[in-house]
């Protein structure tokens, strides 16, 4: 090999070098700008997520002082809700026992006659004759006397007759068995309902719901008050200052008629229970949700 040869593949050789190495230096060079703009996006987005943080942070250093602070507040709504359960509890103790009481000392009529325009004064009349002329008793003091019931086209309805003393009960329930030839048959019966459920009637009843909407009505709305019961309950499930005191509701208990024949006491005793079972359920969802961070509505709590 000549040596023009030689310096002809020299110089071939230096030339692909050259160019190697400039495609080298340039690919490096992108690359090396393409890092630096991740690297610079990525120390923007570091810096938007440091600011999160220092947020977040401060959010709940915010949220655990407000839990520190409203702890006595959910101590003063529990202690509520136990004294609002208690009052209930004690209201319905003694309803019971009214009920109960005034039950015992009764004795269901079944077979006496019925008019169909009859008046109380002439219920009475009819059973002191009955007790007078058929038992030959005549000194008995009769609480009450009513009928059970919706009147019907075929049969009279049973008669609930409350004795002042239980040994006058006692001794008219001795001697039922002499009114059995005039199919007159006296009988203990300590609840109504189940006598009232006996009776076939036409008549139209009052049903639950319509009790429900007739009671809606005729309450008030809700407000509350500082301190007291109405804090918890709606107006009207416990006594306030207008109602009468427990004396009178067992005298309005004994003497009212018409809640006895249609089972309404029972059924507004059991709707009181009820919506106070329900705010009490609302009270205590509302405790849980501030003792757990959750907004029940969907919209936070005011700072």
């Amino acid at each position: 090999m000549d040596c023009a040869a030689i310096k002809l593949l020299i110089d071939t050789q230096h030339e692909a070098y050259k160019n190697a190495l400039e495609l080298f230096v340039n690919q490096l060079t992108n690359k090396i700008d393409a890092s630096q703009v991740q690297i610079l996006e990525l120390a923007k987005s570091l810096e938007y997520i440091q600011a999160d943080v220092a947020e977040l942070k401060s959010e709940v250093k915010q949220l655990v002082n407000s839990q520190v602070e409203d702890k006595p507040h959910t101590m003063k709504w529990q202690d509520r809700i136990s004294s609002s359960k208690h009052a209930v509890d004690m209201e319905v103790t003694t309803l019971n026992h009214v009920t109960h009481h005034t039950l015992s000392g009764s004795l269901c009529i079944e077979g006496l006659g019925e008019l169909e325009q009859e008046t109380l004064d002439e219920l009475t009349s009819k059973v002191c004759s009955l007790l007078q002329e058929r038992l030959k008793m005549s000194e008995v003091a009769l609480q009450q006397v009513h009928r059970v019931g919706q009147q019907g086209d075929h049969r009279p309805r049973p008669v609930l007759v409350t004795f002042c003393n239980y040994k006058d009960r006692d001794a008219v329930l001795r001697r039922s068995r002499i009114l059995q030839d005039l199919k007159i048959y006296i009988k203990e019966n300590l609840n109504l309902l189940d006598t009232s459920r006996r009776i076939k009637s036409k008549g139209v009843k009052t049903s639950h719901a319509e009790l429900i909407a007739k009671y809606k009505d005729g309450a008030s709305g809700a407000k509350y008050k500082n301190g007291d019961i109405g804090d918890i309950l709606e107006p009207g499930m416990l006594p306030d200052s207008s109602s009468p005191p427990s004396g009178a509701t067992r005298d309005h208990l004994k003497t009212s008629t018409a809640d006895a024949d249609t089972g309404v006491g029972r059924q507004v005793l059991s709707l009181h229970v009820g919506q106070a079972g329900v705010q009490l359920g609302r009270v205590c969802w509302e405790l849980f949700c501030l003792e757990h961070s959750i907004y029940p509505d969907g919209v936070p709590y005011s700072a």
